[in-house]
């Protein structure tokens, strides 16, 4: 509502549109600065459903380009300057969204390690206090969203579930747990879908347990 509002008073190159906001969302904010207020200013969406489906609907309601979150930065440098200048800059990086097969991917991540600070890593620059910093936070922070999860399930909040688990996405690919990252994308699909409910439960005991040796992993190795 509030980049509605800041559209209507001033003039912008570019707009970077979260998808998942309080008050009104960015498919409809799209729909309103386009039919509504016939502004044609470039918008970006960034969000973190990464299907092909999603991407469609983000480009039928007017918005120009789409990254899913999380990204890397060269990535969305790389669409900002082309959205603006009309070239791809020379360190372009490939949208993992192009070709993607989901099943492949969803294996591979399967078979990959606990966790990897590689992108952590490029991410800060190679940044150690950076580093540091951001393990911190993430094994601090982590549990007590998974435990304010497991009420949101007692109480079969399916709708907080699905915030909290997309509020962990982020900070688990930061980390480079992918094996944690997909228990929280099938908790959130699960959870907004409405579909395979009473397996959400099991999911979460899975990623609390796999989270609390990961968080003590991170704490040994790391922030010792």
């Amino acid at each position: 509502k509030m980049a509605v509002e800041k559209i209507q008073k001033n003039s912008y190159d570019l707009v970077l549109m979260d998808m998942q906001m309080p008050v009104m969302g960015g498919l409809q904010a799209t729909e309103i600065i386009r039919q509504e207020l016939k502004d044609y200013t470039p918008i970006i969406a960034l969000t973190a459903n990464a299907t092909q489906e999603h991407r469609r609907h983000c480009l039928e309601v007017g918005m120009d380009d789409y990254i899913a979150k999380p990204f890397e930065s060269a990535l969305l440098i790389s669409k900002i300057h082309n959205m603006l200048f009309g070239e791809t800059p020379v360190f372009t990086v490939k949208d993992p969204l192009d070709n993607v097969d989901e099943q492949a991917v969803l294996e591979e991540i399967l078979q990959q390690e606990e966790y990897d600070l590689s992108f952590l890593e490029k991410e800060t620059r190679g940044n150690k206090a950076m580093m540091r910093q951001m393990v911190e936070l993430f094994t601090k922070g982590t549990i007590p969203i998974i435990e304010e999860m497991a009420t949101a399930i007692d109480q079969k909040d399916w709708e907080q579930v699905r915030k909290l688990a997309h509020k962990l996405k982020t900070s688990m690919h930061l980390v480079g747990a992918d094996k944690l990252n997909t228990l929280t994308k099938t908790i959130e699909k699960n959870s907004k879908e409405q579909i395979e409910l009473e397996e959400i439960s099991s999911l979460h005991q899975t990623l609390k347990m796999r989270a609390i040796v990961l968080i003590e992993q991170l704490k040994t190795i790391y922030l010792v």
